[in-house]
């Protein structure tokens, strides 16, 4: 009796889920509903990727590439999702579309979390990795270029790669920082000792899109002015925004490193490596 409640109770719950999960996407995405139940009750569903090594991104972001990390967010947002700090936009929706299924051997190099490697057994072990990475997987199957190669979308939440890797290379540039005023107010100082910046522009938060387009003739006014362009490099810590400005400042040439969180955690003591 014990084991049919307990049986009964699991079964109500995951309905449940079931079932909102559904209704949330359905509507929108039917073919993404079909595709995740089927990945879903699949053990072992792991896509093959093929992820840079750091020598080798590094070798990528010296040659000029623009780096552009998507996550569960980015994938919420695919599907007409509001995440916590933007809401779902129908021009950021289509330009987020656009960035994946472009990547080929493109001037800019998408990054993605190592978990899209991992099977839904393993992921299970750890409460919340299943239903966090699971649309992410499912999507990398159905639109992200297989034979490409990516890189850790997580790489800057860990303590020391940005000073580590990046560091050399940026002290030499000009930099353009668009991130949000907290970032701004706690490391202009520590930023500023450290490379030369050429101007920084606010991020609205949240919803930091809303303002995409004058943020964009922002960044492009501070560019036209220069008479060296070449060695201008845009380090963006704007949410999804981020991903959109390096992809369209990269058509240009100009590169474009979408840092993300990983912004709040150059020159401090936080390690914000338990957070991935």
């Amino acid at each position: 009796m014990h084991k049919f409640l307990t049986f009964l109770y699991k079964f109500i719950k995951f309905s449940g889920k079931a079932f909102r999960f559904i209704f949330r996407y359905i509507v929108k995405d039917p073919i993404f509903v079909f595709k995740y139940f089927v990945a879903y009750f699949q053990k072992d569903y792991t896509p093959q990727v093929k992820f840079y090594t750091t020598e080798e991104f590094m070798t990528e972001i010296r040659s000029g590439k623009s780096f552009i990390r998507i996550g569960d967010g980015e994938i919420g947002l695919l599907h007409h999702r509001d995440i916590h700090y933007q809401k779902a936009d129908p021009l950021l929706i289509s330009k987020l579309r656009e960035i994946i299924e472009n990547y080929s051997s493109s001037n800019y190099i998408i990054s993605i979390p190592i978990f899209v490697s991992t099977s839904n057994k393993d992921l299970q072990h750890t409460k919340g990795k299943l239903s966090c990475w699971l649309p992410l997987k499912v999507e990398f199957f159905r639109r992200f270029n297989r034979e490409a190669k990516y890189f850790d979308a997580h790489a800057f939440y860990r303590k020391g790669f940005f000073e580590n890797n990046m560091y050399q290379y940026l002290k030499d540039k000009r930099l353009i920082i668009n991130t949000t005023a907290e970032n701004i107010k706690n490391q202009k100082e520590s930023i500023e000792s450290r490379f030369e910046v050429l101007e920084w522009i606010e991020a609205k938060s949240p919803n930091p899109f809303d303002l995409y387009e004058q943020t964009k003739e922002k960044i492009q006014n501070i560019i036209d002015r220069e008479k060296n362009k070449k060695d201008i490099v845009l380090i963006l810590g704007s949410g999804p925004m981020s991903k959109v400005l390096a992809y369209d400042f990269a058509k240009q040439g100009i590169q474009g490193i979408d840092i993300g969180k990983g912004f709040e955690q150059l020159y401090n003591e936080v390690d914000y490596e338990h957070e991935i």
